[in-house]
């Protein structure tokens, strides 16, 4: 069970996301590039730019996570976080997903989460997942085109493995929903049947106790000096 403190973090990133666009200043944003991956700051060369276009779409035709990434050359007075909010919020809506941001005049990287992906797997999973591809941004060897590809190939390995753990629950769950959905018809089929069976038992020993036998009065008698030579007489009479 997810603790309390981890269900709201998708409506406090919610909430911080609105806040942060309502304070900074609203610049028009660009809408999301069919391939996923908006390079303003020209960060990829055209072999990397392929590569992270196939394994974008592989990721989200596999799982359903829309994981996207832009790149900027300045952010316009906010911070590269409150951009990828800003764009999480305009790509995104409620569907699954991330947004990778880069900032190449600061080179700062930033993460954004959809409240749609805190919803899909739980938080604790998310959140490491984000702290792990923390760490590979914050390490300052490779250049951050190499960086980059590497956080978000990392992400997409994490993401296919959260999204198998999860249909394998399903699975298991829906043949334990259906063994306890025959168990349980089975022994409302057995109740069923005790339940008519005691009915019709009562009912009969009811109609048992019921019955009245009605025996006539018999009368016998000896007749003795009869002009027909004696004999016995017979009387019955019913009961009243």
């Amino acid at each position: 069970m997810r603790h309390p403190i981890l269900l709201l973090l998708p409506l406090l990133a919610w909430l911080l996301a609105v806040t942060s666009q309502a304070a900074a200043p609203q610049e028009p944003l660009p809408p999301l590039p069919p391939s996923s991956i908006l390079d303003d700051a020209r960060l990829f060369n055209p072999e990397q730019t392929a590569k992270l276009t196939s394994l974008l779409a592989t990721c989200r035709q596999q799982t359903g996570v829309r994981i996207t990434v832009a790149t900027f050359t300045y952010t316009s007075g906010i911070t590269v976080s409150q951009r990828a909010q800003r764009l999480a919020l305009l790509w995104l809506g409620g569907e699954p997903g991330l947004v990778f941001a880069f900032d190449r005049g600061s080179s700062q990287p930033a993460i954004a989460v959809s409240p749609g992906l805190w919803n899909t797997y739980p938080a604790d999973d998310i959140t490491m997942m984000v702290l792990r591809n923390s760490t590979i941004f914050a390490n300052g060897n490779p250049v951050p085109d190499e960086r980059m590809v590497a956080v978000i190939e990392a992400t997409a390995a994490q993401i296919t493995n959260l999204e198998t753990t999860r249909r394998q629950r399903l699975q298991v769950f829906t043949k334990d929903d259906r063994q306890l959905a025959t168990v349980v018809i089975l022994v409302l089929a057995a109740l069923g049947g005790a339940s008519l069976w005691f009915s019709r038992r009562i009912r009969h020993n009811r109609a048992v106790q019921e019955e009245t036998y009605l025996f006539p009065d018999v009368h016998v008698s000896l007749r003795l000096g009869a002009p027909f030579g004696g004999g016995t007489a017979a009387e019955a009479k019913g009961r009243q």
